[in-house]
């Protein structure tokens, strides 16, 4: 059951014959929506190929724009961590000339002696392109008070006086006294300190300080 398409009429008033036309419907619908287009499926294929693309590449778009959103926040929550810890150390030792990263490193490392050797060692462990400038740094401040400090004084001194025979920060990891040790000796002589430390070098990392 449906609408017909099709009806019969008369030719003439007069004639019993019939023909079959085309009903009236039919014609309006087809000038309303034409079904004789020019484009082919494969047309259509492309089409919708190049639409799912699209959709593609704006979801990718949208991805990376909401990790850079992530890290611009999560940097922007380490800036007000490490301003927050450098206002503490102000605070706490009174401190006038800390005003950045560098300035406070360089006021904790400078109540430890270990502490300062330490660093520039482990710094030299990882970037010897400069020779062994990082520990020479270290141990320029290093001041022997007893014997202890005489046989470390002494160790490290003698692999920068050869440094031609190594030439590979990697020899301050491995000696007697490596940073390691020195770690370990400053955390037991002053613990606050050394905290301090490890809690600025946790910020230099989250914050992209990691030059000092």
């Amino acid at each position: 059951m449906g609408i017909p398409k099709t009806k019969q009429i008369k030719k003439s008033i007069r004639s019993y014959k019939t023909s079959e036309v085309t009903c009236e419907w039919v014609h309006e619908i087809e000038n309303l929506y034409p079904t004789n287009c020019d484009w082919s499926w494969g047309d259509v294929e492309r089409g919708y190929k190049e639409y799912v693309n699209f959709l593609n590449e704006y979801q990718n778009h949208l991805d990376k724009m909401k990790v850079a959103k992530e890290a611009e926040e999560k940097q922007k929550q380490a800036k007000k961590k490490f301003d927050l810890f450098l206002a503490s150390i102000i605070l706490k030792d009174k401190l006038e000339d800390v005003s950045d990263v560098y300035s406070c490193m360089e006021a904790i490392l400078s109540k430890d002696k270990y502490l300062r050797l330490a660093h520039w060692l482990a710094r030299n462990r990882g970037d010897w392109s400069d020779g062994c400038s990082y520990a020479e740094t270290g141990l320029s401040e290093f001041t022997v008070e007893d014997e202890t400090d005489r046989k470390i004084y002494n160790c490290i001194y003698e692999y920068i006086n050869n440094w031609g025979d190594h030439g590979d920060g990697r020899v301050f990891r491995d000696c007697e006294w490596n940073y390691d040790v020195l770690y370990g000796i400053a955390q037991k002589k002053n613990p606050e300190v050394f905290e301090d430390y490890r809690k600025l070098e946790e910020l230099k990392i989250s914050t992209r300080y990691d030059t000092y």
